[in-house]
């Protein structure tokens, strides 16, 4: 009877025993695996960084080369006969599973005190708002990274412009303006300029 009783005992330490070690068994695996996404998610960022990166990259390189190449749309870009081109968005499936578009668009100055401006009347032609942005699958869903810059037309000759955008009037035009503090006026300038020093260029949202 007393054999009995212990070889019952001993069942049931040997299936406790298993239940523990099972349920450590599961836990290292959880973490594994979710180690193992973690990593493969860290590694995806960092290609989709370095795909962002590349089309800021692109889109500086067709400035440099033409300016007016920069026209406000959606884009991506490839590399062909040399050179960076403009394509349609999303027209590629970057390393099998990246998307990229880039967006342009314009920015404006106040008119009296020449401070860049999401949206406004006086649209500062030599000033263009760059955003990347790649997007993927990632275990069913969607991850995006995204890249905003600021480009200019540094090749834009110094020359002044009354405040208000030249003659004033929505709908008006300007040139890579900053504000003179000894005066009421706007300066067009080149960059770098000794001005960047104490003028910021970007919006006071950037």
């Amino acid at each position: 009877m007393r054999k009995k009783i212990l070889k019952g005992q001993s069942s049931v330490e040997i299936i406790i025993a298993l239940a523990i070690l099972l349920i450590f068994i599961s836990g290292v695996l959880v973490l594994f695996f979710y180690s193992v996404d973690n990593i493969r998610q860290s590694a995806e960022i960092d290609q989709a960084r370095n795909l962002a990166r590349e089309g800021l990259e692109a889109v500086r390189s067709i400035a440099e080369e033409d300016w007016s190449n920069l026209n406000n749309g959606s884009y991506d870009v490839e590399y062909t006969s040399g050179h960076w081109q403009f394509t349609a968005p999303n027209s590629y499936l970057w390393l099998g599973k990246y998307h990229r578009q880039i967006d342009i668009s314009s920015l404006y100055r106040d008119s009296s005190t020449c401070e860049l401006k999401e949206s406004g009347d006086l649209e500062d032609t030599d000033i263009k708002k760059i955003v990347s942005v790649v997007s993927w699958e990632f275990k069913g869903k969607t991850k995006t990274v995204s890249y905003p810059t600021y480009l200019t037309n540094w090749r834009n000759p110094l020359v002044e412009c009354p405040s208000g955008g030249g003659g004033g009037g929505s709908g008006g035009q300007a040139s890579a303006l900053t504000f003179d503090g000894s005066s009421s006026s706007c300066l067009l300038y080149t960059s770098p300029s000794p001005r960047d020093l104490s003028t910021s260029r970007m919006p006071s949202s950037a």
